[in-house]
């Protein structure tokens, strides 16, 4: 399925983002190089960085780090009333506001791959991201993801889970891993948010953090009213 929401840039802009540098731009560099060295050595270097440089701001597109996050944020808001539906939850009914993270995708969406890029900030971005909802429920915590492609706004199959607050006994973010953890019953259900390993870390980990916060909060104002 495809999601229906305006972005102010085209999908050819996004798939730029998240492009390695073309071979064709370090070619034309270096062809730039030994035209202009023919004639000086100077001139060589110069034209060689000039051309190098044109060439990738062409190839690299217009998109800068700040717009994707915009972009993923956007398209996240937008499939808010989705989770609800899909998790057959009247928002009238909640004790607090949803929230939401972005964690690893398993799927790709067809024709396409899973590419990743690292921003200036030295954190991860990936073309494909898994949107979790958590809902918050009277009894239960309910937790809606599905996946996304953000270069053709592909959405992957819907998938709710619910656990009982009675059963939840605790929450966390490990920022070693990059993965937010809640403990129900004996068993460990684990969100990571990269797949890349300890190395790497989401743009969005501080999302998820919060997320994981709120969570806690409401485990703790259950606690408290026993």
């Amino acid at each position: 399925m495809k999601i229906d929401t305006q972005l102010p840039y085209s999908q050819k802009d996004i798939e730029k983002y998240f492009n390695e540098t073309p071979w064709w731009v370090w070619a034309g560099g270096i062809l730039a190089f030994f035209i202009g060295a023919s004639l000086n050595e100077w001139v060589g270097i110069i034209a060689g960085l000039g051309v190098t440089v044109g060439l990738y701001i062409h190839a690299a597109g217009p998109l800068k780090d700040r717009q994707i996050d915009e972009f993923w944020h956007t398209i996240a808001k937008s499939r808010e009333d989705e989770a609800y539906r899909v998790a057959n939850y009247d928002k009238e009914d909640v004790i607090r506001d949803a929230t939401y993270f972005f964690g690893y995708a398993e799927q790709v969406a067809p024709g396409k791959t899973h590419r990743t890029k690292e921003g200036d900030d030295k954190r991860v971005r990936h073309n494909h991201q898994k949107l979790i909802y958590m809902i918050y429920g009277r009894d239960q915590l309910i937790v809606f993801d599905e996946t996304i492609c953000l270069e053709n706004q592909w959405d992957g199959a819907d998938r709710t889970e619910e656990f009982y607050w009675n059963d939840v006994s605790s929450v966390s973010f490990d920022e070693k891993w990059d993965a937010l953890q809640i403990t129900v019953g004996p068993r460990i259900v684990v969100y990571p948010l990269t797949g890349e390993g300890a190395d790497s870390h989401s743009a969005y980990s501080a999302q998820a953090q919060e997320v994981a916060n709120a969570v806690r909060l409401v485990l703790r104002e259950r606690k408290a009213a026993r």
